[in-house]
């Protein structure tokens, strides 16, 4: 019999999360215990994020979550995830995690109008568990992979310095620090722009300085060597770098 019960901020129930999410989805970026204790002490208070865990015979086997979205934060719009370690994908697990979650909300977002997950196609047992609880498909995200042993990096090896003669520099996060003075603002702006043409289902909500700096600039994951922002130099001040125009990071 399947038990599901609050989440308990200690270490070993942080590796369990960590645990169940690694081992469900072995092929997406893994999640260490600090990025997930980050991500809580970040959230903020007035922003819904209550975890659940799941336990068979004494052992955790899944973990499951509801929360909203502060970024993208619309009154009424519920987000859930769960995962559950392979060995009882579809042995009944779902049922009680989901009943738990709409339980839990019934009782503490008295205005909810939508709940909203995702899916992988490939993982039918999941996409079908949603289905026959009438869940519809709002969007789609299309993933692609970079064979990076097989890539032919010679066809881009003068590309930055061709930009460069045009006005059209590439800075690492780490060269902005030193030779932008706004360039924590500048950046914010620059991200905030971007997101206004990213496909969302509901539309972002503008971060201030600080969510910015909190969400990206505090990430524990954020290397500024692989953080790359394209600038035009053609609107450049005498003590900054010009205009940010774009950006990419791993």
């Amino acid at each position: 019999m399947y038990i599901v019960r609050p989440f308990q901020p200690n270490e070993d129930e942080y590796a369990a999360v960590v645990n169940r999410y690694n081992i469900a989805w072995p092929d997406e970026r893994p999640i260490a215990i600090e990025m997930v204790r980050e991500n809580d002490r970040d959230w903020p208070a007035a922003a819904l994020n209550q975890r659940f865990m799941v336990e068979d015979e004494g052992q955790i086997v899944a973990s499951a979550s509801c929360y909203a979205l502060y970024w993208q934060h619309q009154p009424g719009t519920i987000h859930l995830s769960f995962d559950v370690h392979p060995s009882h994908t579809g042995q009944g697990v779902e049922d009680p995690i989901y009943h738990t979650l709409l339980a839990y909300l019934r009782t503490h977002t008295p205005e909810l109008n939508i709940l909203a997950t995702s899916a992988r196609e490939d993982r039918l047992d999941r996409v079908q568990f949603l289905e026959a609880r009438n869940f519809q498909p709002a969007m789609r995200s299309p993933q692609s992979a970079l064979d990076v042993p097989h890539f032919d990096a010679t066809r881009f090896q003068t590309l930055s310095d061709k930009l460069a003669q045009q006005g059209l520099p590439i800075y690492t996060l780490t060269e902005l620090y030193h030779q932008e003075p706004d360039w924590k603002q500048k950046l914010c702006d620059l991200r905030w722009a971007i997101i206004q043409d990213v496909p969302a289902v509901e539309p972002p909500t503008q971060p201030t300085l600080a969510d910015f700096e909190r969400m990206v600039l505090d990430d524990p994951a954020l290397d500024p060597e692989a953080f790359f922002i394209a600038v035009d130099q053609h609107q450049a001040r005498a003590n900054g770098v010009g205009r940010l125009i774009g950006q990419s990071n791993l």
